[in-house]
């Protein structure tokens, strides 16, 4: 199964395993985005590091479908990014919520 990093027009990077594709649609399995960080290394250089997290924090759904015209572009990533990626999702979607604690304001 391929890895693929979509780059979508709202400036989201996303990756995950592609399942499908037709002339509308890319449909991904268990999509994490990813965010850059820049931060300073112990030579003082500027570096970027990588933050990632669910897609869709509130949901448990593993599949995705983003239509075309909200995506810039797609490719599939290099073997160790892909091996990270398996790693990082399987963790992040195999979780259970078990408690969620909603305060009102009065």
């Amino acid at each position: 199964m391929k890895t693929l990093v979509l780059k979508l027009t709202n400036g989201d990077l996303v990756m995950g395993d592609f399942e499908y594709g037709d002339e509308k649609n890319l449909c991904v399995s268990k999509p994490i985005n990813i965010r850059l960080v820049p931060s300073m290394s112990n030579d003082g250089d500027i570096i970027e590091s990588p933050v990632v997290s669910m897609y869709c924090q509130f949901s448990s759904e593993q599949y995705y479908e983003f239509k075309h015209m909200h995506v810039v572009f797609y490719k599939e990533v290099f073997p160790k990014i892909a091996e990270f990626y398996k790693k990082i999702a399987e963790d992040m979607y195999n979780i259970e919520v078990t408690r969620v604690n909603v305060r009102t304001s009065n």
